[in-house]
């Protein structure tokens, strides 16, 4: 665990996703498991606002595993304080959790959702960016890394969305490879 605290924000590596852990939780950007003083900025993306780190020097780590039947509650974040420090965020969830992530241009867009029923609530939401290419908003994120709001959104046009964005990462991934090599 020390050594994987060093050599992740050595390589570069912003955000580690881990599953497994029936619970959600992330953490604070982490340099040998300590919390690295990041500058953030709020940015809007598709509607939304997210609070994002600026060309982070730590690595985040969201464990968002509960797919299956068994669910977990977080007892006491104080209680993971000898591993690392305290979590930005840990989430008592009833249900089944997934994550979206988008990378537009230089910057990562990452959304975990718990599905009740035929409704999917927002429980953490954060951006990373790269390259100064989010579009700037003083508007408050929707949900920042202490409190959570949650929000829901319908399924069905979740789902198109999501979707949509396979679809075309398949095609780009089709385009460079598959067609590039008919045409050789």
């Amino acid at each position: 665990r020390e050594q994987l605290g060093k050599l992740m924000p050595e390589l570069g590596i912003d955000l580690v996703l881990q599953g497994h852990d029936h619970v959600y939780m992330r953490t604070h950007s982490l340099d040998s498991n300590e919390v690295v003083s990041e500058s953030k900025v709020n940015l809007k993306h598709n509607g939304e606002v997210y609070e994002a780190y600026v060309n982070p020097t730590g690595t985040s780590d969201a464990i968002n595993g509960c797919s299956g039947v068994k669910i977990y509650n977080v007892k006491d974040v104080s209680l993971t304080d000898e591993l690392f420090p305290r979590a930005a965020k840990a989430v008592d969830v009833d249900n089944q959790i997934f994550s979206s992530i988008q990378i537009d241009g230089g910057v990562l867009y990452f959304n975990a959702y718990t599905v009740d029923g035929d409704k999917v609530n927002c429980i953490d939401k954060f951006a990373i960016e790269k390259d100064g290419s989010g579009e700037k908003t003083d508007e408050p994120a929707d949900i920042t890394v202490d409190v959570v709001v949650e929000e829901e959104t319908d399924v069905l046009a979740m789902i198109l969305k999501y979707i949509k964005l396979v679809v075309t990462v398949v095609w780009n991934i089709f385009r460079m490879y598959v067609l590039e090599y008919l045409l050789k």
